[in-house]
Parts: structure tokens; sequence; C-alpha cells
């Protein structure tokens, strides 16, 4: 009898040096909105974090910013995106006057929520490429990237002959 060995993934940890990452996660539970934060590390070890509250979030998509980013922090590019979609923001459930700190959650379509954020980037001065970077890295790039691409495969499919690959 052959058996397939499941592919084993890990995270990309070494992708670069950068400012960080911008990324979009939504809740299958809710296509109607999703959530912009912001990571130093892999967008991909977030999501494992920020899991244990919502077992049902997955990664849309991430965007990596190079250090030669002009003028900006990580914060404050995630603060203007933020700005961008103030009028669709989600407050806590128990701050329906919105006097405390906003969440970063947005009601906005998790479906094609990526071209949305795309146009907010080039509003406020980036470029938005796909993967990346690039040796010619301009000073206003920024290189999305979706969950696939965050991972790599350790192992190949391995066939192995036998039962006795499960009883190890």
């Amino acid at each position: 009898m052959y058996a397939v060995r499941v592919q084993s993934r890990k995270v990309l940890t070494n992708y670069g040096h950068g400012l960080g990452w911008i990324y979009i996660m939504m809740t299958t539970c809710d296509y109607g909105r999703v959530k912009i934060g912001l990571s130093i590390n892999n967008p991909i070890k977030r999501l494992s974090n920020l899991k244990t509250a919502d077992p049902f979030l997955v990664m849309h998509a991430a965007y990596f910013i190079p250090t030669n980013v002009a003028g900006f922090s990580l914060r404050d590019i995630e603060k203007k995106l933020h700005e961008s979609f103030k009028d669709f923001r989600i407050f806590f459930f128990d701050d329906e006057d919105e006097v405390n700190v906003p969440s970063e959650w947005f009601f906005i379509n998790a479906y094609g929520s990526d071209e949305i954020i795309d146009k907010a980037f080039n509003s406020i001065g980036f470029r938005v490429f796909q993967c990346g970077p690039r040796d010619d890295n301009p000073s206003s790039a920024v290189y999305k990237h979706y969950a696939e691409d965050l991972v790599y495969d350790l192992e190949e499919v391995n066939w192995v002959l036998g039962d006795s690959y499960f009883n190890r």
C-alpha cells in the first residue's frame, strides 16, 4: 500500500531587511470585514498569535515595506491606511460612542480588499508591486504577497511503501 506524506510547511523568517509588514486578515465567519495591521515579523506568525482570539482568522494579503521607504515609519503607514478607511472602521462592542481607541477592523469586503488597499497605498504615494523586493527598489515601493508566498516547503511529497510509516 502506498501512502502520501503531507508536505511540511515552514514560515519564512529571513525574508530580508525592511521596516516590516502591513497585512490584511479576514475571518471566514464574516467576509464583510477585514483587519488591517502591522507586524515587524512575517505576518503568518502574527496570524498564528491572533488565531487564539478568532480560530477562523486567515491571512488575505501582506505588504512588505522596505527600509528605504522615504520618511515613513511602519506605524505612520498603518495610520495613514487606517485614516483612508475611517468611515468604515469598526468600533469595539463596548465603545458604541466611539470615544476610546478604535479597532483595526473595517467594514470592507474581504474579496478584493487587497485591490482596495493597493489603491489606498497609491493615494498616499506608494507603488505596489507583486512580490519582491527587487534590486531596483524605488523609495516608494511596497511589495504585495499572498499567504502562500510567505511559507515554503520543508519536504517534497514522499511516497512511502507500507503502513510502517504511520507506526513510527
